[in-house]
């Protein structure tokens, strides 16, 4: 879905996808999982100034990096030859600046809302893929001690929207979470309410100012907030793929000619 951008941004630029010309002005990556791609390019035309976005950068990338992990060693490298980093959120950015020393902008990604008829299924839904956070688990061990089903990270679209618009809690219980999940904002548009863990590294809070939130890896807490009850927050309507297109344009515009 992230290439709605490029179609925005082609309204008012010439886009290439997957490759580039002796006449383009910037080559944008996307991802860590495309910087192969950008690197091609780059060196193929060194003179083309070089913008990332970052969506998500982790500890556990360094030091619990699984089999197939990108290499994050290379992605430095990349951004440090970058002329502009743009960062999904202040805890990406803050990863971005510890790990590299390398000082970057916040551009909040678009997410694509959708109706969707709502029920209260009786189960709390996790967003997030399995991965070797710090905080992996704790929610399913909660949830298991309380009696309350969870259904993690659901697939394909079709299934995902539906399992959203059944869920009676809506939680992003990692320690690291670039966005918190974009989950977030669609559920809550939907009236689903919604838990956020409070660490820094859990961008969450930024995506949804004002959401209920438990203290970071404070499984006691976490437990409480569920039992309790959190009331709903009204999202923002501001992430609109007309809004990230034209943040991008004013940074590289004035510099690159665009």
């Amino acid at each position: 879905w992230f290439l709605d951008l490029a179609r925005e941004l082609e309204k008012t630029n010439e886009i290439l996808i997957n490759d580039c010309t002796p006449d383009c002005d910037l080559i944008l990556c996307t991802s860590v999982s495309t910087q192969g791609k950008a690197w091609e390019c780059h060196e193929k035309f060194p003179g083309i100034p070089i913008a990332n976005y970052v969506w998500d950068l982790y500890e556990w990338c360094f030091t619990r990096p699984r089999a197939w992990e990108a290499n994050y060693k290379k992605y430095g490298q990349l951004l440090k030859e970058s002329k502009f980093i743009w960062c999904s959120s202040r805890a990406t950015k803050n990863r971005v600046k510890e790990f590299y020393n390398l000082d970057s902008e916040v551009i909040y990604t678009f997410v694509p809302l959708f109706e969707y008829d709502t029920h209260d299924g009786g189960y709390i839904y996790q967003p997030l893929r399995e991965q070797p956070d710090r905080d992996w688990g704790m929610l399913e061990e909660v949830c298991q001690e309380i009696g309350i089903r969870v259904v993690t990270h659901a697939t394909p679209y079709e299934r995902y929207q539906e399992v959203l618009a059944d869920c009676s809690l809506i939680v992003s219980p990692l320690y690291e979470a670039s966005t918190g999940s974009l989950s977030l904002i669609e559920g809550a548009y939907l009236g689903k309410p919604c838990l956020v863990s409070d660490s820094s590294y859990n961008g969450g809070t930024e995506y949804l100012p004002g959401v209920p939130t438990f203290k970071a890896g404070d499984k006691g807490d976490l437990k409480r907030k569920i039992l309790e009850g959190v009331e709903m927050t009204k999202p923002s309507l501001g992430y609109s793929v007309k809004r990230m297109a034209c943040e991008i344009c004013s940074y590289i515009s004035p510099q690159v000619g665009i």
